[in-house]
């Protein structure tokens, strides 16, 4: 569309914004929601043709996502509204005194719409969705994965970030973060831990300036009550020990380690898996530096073997994802754990020959492998031949 074009279409658009807010007073999820996805399609090809408009429109798509009597819908395509500017304008965005902080606002506000009743948490507890369960290394769930409002709330929170940058986002978000992870409400505190690991890529180098002050609100919360509040403290050092590598490995290791490997033994299995899998990321980025984590190899290894016996299947195999991680981190520092961990991953890859077993089978063999480049050949010469015998009798099993 040509600039004439826009400038004739921008004189159209306040007559055509009057149709909403009656669609709002009437609760009319429908058409509301129908009427701000027509937006949305126009805002993310000509954002720019908004702003005489701009100011107007973002406080009533404030108020439809903070009214909790309309349905999910047309409250996650006024967010989505107003993320699209972000993408698409974010020098509008910044220069509007409201957007931002109103934003954040209810973009958090979203992120705490969980419920809050014994039969979902023991649901979440209980799932052996894995797709649910492992750390998702850019913290989000895929789209599909859900339509709920916490996970539309996540996803904005990290799209924001990334447009608006630090300067805009962080005064934003501390503003509302420190009150809620002091919240008596877990859903809170799990709201807050969750927008950290969202903002971390996004506000790489004010969150690395002030790391110690960021960890002083994630740490004490792997000690949380709550196990949803544990497994977000979880997925936020996660998340963080991937976008602010390798700063958060040389400074903080010690304290990291000591609040995170003691979740390994928490009694709820999903909170032992993504602690395990944050172990993941922070063991990433080690690199050659494997003196980082020699002092927690016995504490880690000896959590993640009382892992591999589990009875649930996603715990065995994040246990052993991390295994081969942390071996690979501490390279021939490993050998002293071989004798110990290589039977085990032999039995893993001879658990069971139906499809479901597939997935821990793999990751047994990959395992083991990295754990042979890890010793080297005098360590894992004696085990060489059992190996491919294993491996070559797995080759023999029947896809079906």
């Amino acid at each position: 569309m040509e600039a004439a074009q826009r400038s004739k279409m921008s004189s159209l658009l306040d007559p055509l914004l009057m149709v909403l807010p009656p669609l709002l007073v009437e609760k009319n999820s429908e058409d509301l929601t129908d009427a701000l996805t027509y937006l949305i399609s126009v805002a993310v090809e000509h954002p720019k043709m908004f702003r005489s408009s701009f100011a107007s429109l973002v406080q009533f798509a404030i108020s439809v996502v903070a009214e909790k009597e309309l349905d999910d819908s047309p409250r996650q395509a006024a967010l989505e509204l107003l993320v699209t500017f972000a993408e698409g304008a974010p020098v509008m965005c910044r220069k509007d005194e409201h957007y931002t902080m109103a934003t954040v606002e209810q973009t958090l506000a979203l992120m705490c719409d969980h419920d809050d009743d014994a039969a979902a948490l023991a649901e979440w507890q209980n799932t052996d969705d894995v797709r649910l369960v492992f750390f998702i290394t850019n913290g989000q769930l895929d789209s599909d994965e859900t339509d709920e409002n916490w996970v539309a709330g996540e996803q904005a929170m990290d799209r924001l970030a990334r447009k608006l940058g630090a300067k805009s986002i962080i005064p934003a978000a501390f503003a509302y973060l420190p009150r809620l992870i002091a919240s008596s409400d877990w859903r809170q505190r799990h709201a807050a831990l969750m927008a950290l690991s969202s903002i971390a890529e996004g506000c790489e180098k004010y969150m690395k300036s002030e790391l110690s002050r960021v960890l002083d609100m994630i740490l004490p919360c792997l000690n949380d009550p709550h196990p949803r509040v544990r497994w977000a403290a979880c997925n936020a050092v996660g998340q963080l020990s991937t976008d602010l590598a390798p700063t958060i490995q040389k400074n903080a290791h010690e304290r990291i380690m000591h609040a995170l490997v003691p979740l390994l033994d928490t009694p709820e299995s999903r909170v032992q898996a993504h602690a395990a899998a944050a172990l993941v990321n922070f063991c990433e980025a080690i690199g050659s530096e494997d003196e980082i984590i020699e002092p927690y190899l016995d504490g880690i290894l000896e959590r993640l073997l009382g892992l591999l016996r589990s009875p649930k299947r996603y715990v065995q195999e994040q246990a052993i994802t991390t295994i081969a991680t942390v071996a690979d981190a501490a390279a021939e520092k490993f050998v002293k754990y071989y004798d110990h961990i290589m039977p085990l991953l032999m039995g893993a890859m001879q658990s069971g020959d139906g499809k479901e077993f597939r997935i821990l089978r793999a990751k047994a063999i990959e395992c083991a492998t990295l754990i042979a480049l890890a010793v080297g050949k005098d360590t894992f010469g004696k085990d060489a031949m059992a190996l491919m015998q294993i491996m070559a009798g797995i080759q023999c099993i029947s896809p079906h």
